[in-house]
């Protein structure tokens, strides 16, 4: 296609994109086509050599990331079965089944609301310091560990 083809093929998605748009159609979501318009960014790559240097070395560099994403899902399901067997009898709420531990192991490794389930852990008590089943589990570093993961797989990748 010529660069006047391209140019043309813009022009004319871009046309119906703002036609459609000032239809009232029932149904359609507006707000989304109108993001649509955006993808004329796209122009920019072809334009420039650098950007499409890096453009192609991210689209190249998506096959490890599948990688990385099936040795994470081991690490959690690994951790998820040791923190099964550990925590289930302390703390039921968050490791009482392996997909329930497995959730909460991600929340615990993204920083979100991992001191809930560190707290009940670590001292065999809930939020308001009542005694969970009278056992008290062993110490945090179960938990530190896991925070660490993000760090390590950022550090080593």
């Amino acid at each position: 296609m010529t660069r006047l083809g391209a140019e043309r093929a813009w022009n004319n998605f871009d046309f119906w994109l703002v036609l459609i748009c000032w239809i009232p159609l029932p149904g359609v979501n507006v707000a989304f086509l109108r993001l649509l318009r955006l993808m004329r960014l796209l122009k920019i790559v072809s334009k420039i050599k650098q950007l499409q240097v890096i453009v192609m070395g991210l689209i190249m560099g998506m096959a490890s990331v599948q990688y990385i994403v099936i040795l994470l899902i081991l690490v959690f399901y690994l951790f998820a079965v040791l923190g099964v067997s550990t925590f289930r009898r302390n703390d039921p709420f968050h490791f009482g089944y392996l997909g329930v531990a497995m959730l909460t192991l991600f929340r615990v490794s993204s920083l979100d609301g991992w001191s809930t389930p560190l707290h009940i852990n670590a001292y065999g008590c809930n939020s308001q310091n009542i005694d969970v089943n009278g056992v008290i589990a062993p110490s945090p570093f179960f938990f530190t560990f896991l925070q660490m993961i993000p760090t390590l797989v950022h550090y080593f990748s």
